[in-house]
């Protein structure tokens, strides 16, 4: 049977209590993110409401650079859900792909 779409990574995002959050996701092979391409982190909490939404700090063609303060990151909650959604226009319509979805892990 034929898979049809893009199928999502799943994966896990890891806090920890007073630490910072930062990632820095980069192209995969060793191409660069489009012109006006843009992310964005949507936690929610186990009943699948979003409890908050993270964006990213810098976006280049080479990262795009999530830097997301312990004060915030210390809010959500182990075993809330994530989706990383990427973009690849600012125009309209704007396609967003869910890039990785999983679960919270803290390690405290």
């Amino acid at each position: 049977m034929a898979t049809l779409g893009f199928k999502p990574e799943r994966s896990t995002l890891i806090l920890s209590t007073g630490a910072d959050f930062i990632l820095d996701l980069v192209p995969e092979n060793d191409s660069w993110w489009p012109e006006g391409t843009v992310s964005h982190i949507d936690l929610l909490n186990t009943a699948g409401s979003v409890i908050d939404t993270w964006t990213p700090a810098a976006v280049s063609e080479g990262v795009i650079t999530y830097i997301v303060d312990a004060d915030d990151a210390d809010l959500i909650p182990d075993k809330s859900k994530f989706r990383l959604y990427i973009a690849y226009s600012e125009e309209e319509p704007q396609l967003d792909y869910l890039r990785y979805y999983g679960q919270v892990a803290r390690k405290d």
